[in-house]
Formats: structure tokens, C-alpha cells, sequence
């Protein structure tokens, strides 16, 4: 069967891997497929935070799952005094129009899951936590090959309202 499109996925897609060309990066590979999604990653990673959820309820907290479109990793190139910086961000794109300039807290599970359908590419599960008690949770798949220190991400809403948030206390 053919692996469905970006536009079809919903809850619990795979990361899909967009980089900006960083114009001093030779070993960028320009034709590689922006999207590719395997329906197997898709089932297995809604597994993965249906799990957590179940875990973490039974603990006693609150918390929900988020749904989401798309999720990439991007570059972003600054600079300051003449230098250049460059941060890779984390973009999340939800089925939600939530404010996520409400979200006070970003944490991240602290062992990465080897993903059995998609070689080279690690799980996590996402956090966020406002000042209400109820969390949400997303699946979170990226390409471990790939320098990524988890620390910046941008959440975006179905209305298109991007918000930066830096996780600054975490270590892999």
C-alpha cells in the first residue's frame, strides 16, 4: 500500500524531517522527500502515547492527548555582533486553535525509543503544561541522525499562531 500524504495523517504522525538550507551546509541533500509517512510509524507512535497517557492517568494526573498535522525540524539562522547562530527548532503543527503562549512548562521523556518501523529515527513523548492541572501530550518522532538538543520548539495552532518555547533544564 502507498504511504499516506501529509494532508491525510491526523493524531500521532511521524516527524517529517524540512530543513532550510543552510547555505554553508555542502552535505545538504536537496532531493531527499519532504514527506514521507509510513502507516505502520503512524499506528505504532499512537500506541506509544496512548501508553503514556494510560501510565500517567493511573498515577493520577490529568492529561490529554493533542492531535497532530505535521511536525518538522527547521533551522534557524541568526547573527549577533557578526556572528553566525544557528538553532535547530522543533514545529509542531496541531489540530487545535489553544493559545500555546499558555503553556508555561515543555518536558520531554527522558529515553528516546529506537522507532521498529523507521531506521535511524527516535521517539519521545511532548509534555505541556499550563497553569491549569490539565497536561497535554503529543508523539514526538525525529531523525536521530541529526544534531537536535530537543531545546527549542515551536507550536503552532490551526490558526497559524506559532509560539517559541526553550526547554533550558533538559539533558539527553
Amino acid at each position: 500500500t502507498a504511504a499516506p500524504s501529509c494532508a491525510a495523517m491526523g493524531f500521532g504522525e511521524v516527524a517529517v524531517e524540512e530543513f532550510e538550507k543552510d547555505e554553508e551546509d555542502e552535505d545538504s541533500n536537496d532531493d531527499r522527500p519532504v514527506c514521507e509517512l509510513d502507516e505502520n510509524v503512524v499506528i505504532w507512535t499512537k500506541q506509544q502515547v496512548a501508553a503514556e497517557v494510560e501510565k500517567l492517568k493511573s498515577m493520577g494526573a490529568m492529561v490529554a492527548p493533542m492531535t497532530v498535522n505535521n511536525c518538522m525540524t527547521i533551522v534557524r539562522t541568526t547573527t549577533q555582533a557578526g556572528r553566525r547562530n544557528s538553532t535547530r527548532c522543533n514545529r509542531i503543527e496541531f489540530q487545535t486553535s489553544y493559545d500555546f503562549s499558555n503553556i508555561r512548562s515543555v518536558q520531554i521523556s527522558a529515553d528516546a525509543i529506537q522507532c521498529p518501523f523507521k531506521q535511524g529515527f527516535l521517539y519521545r513523548n511532548v509534555l505541556l503544561f499550563s497553569d491549569k492541572p490539565l497536561a497535554l501530550i503529543f508523539p514526538y518522532l525525529y531523525d536521530g541522525n541529526q544534531e537536535n538538543d530537543l531545546q527549542d520548539w515551536i507550536l503552532v495552532n490551526r490558526d497559524g499562531h506559532e509560539v517559541h518555547h526553550r526547554v533550558d533544564a533538559y539533558s539527553k
